[in-house]
């Protein structure tokens, strides 16, 4: 999990068993855009290629490239 992302950093989301098929979003990668800094949620920006998505920074994990 990234707790703090930075902007162009390739993530992967993750999502657990009950949530992956509501949300469609599990394994697919993409590049953070922006995050927030704020006491309260931290979300990011996640830049997917096709559309921009804000998720919460504890669905985030470094993309492995192989």
């Amino acid at each position: 999990m990234i707790r703090h992302p930075k902007p162009g950093q390739a993530v992967e989301l993750h999502y657990r068993q009950s949530l992956r098929q509501l949300t469609g979003l599990h394994l697919i990668c993409g590049s953070v855009v922006t995050s927030g800094k704020g006491p309260g949620p931290r979300n990011a920006l996640v830049d997917l290629g096709h559309k921009k998505v804000v998720v919460p920074c504890g669905q985030l994990f470094r993309r492995v490239v192989s």
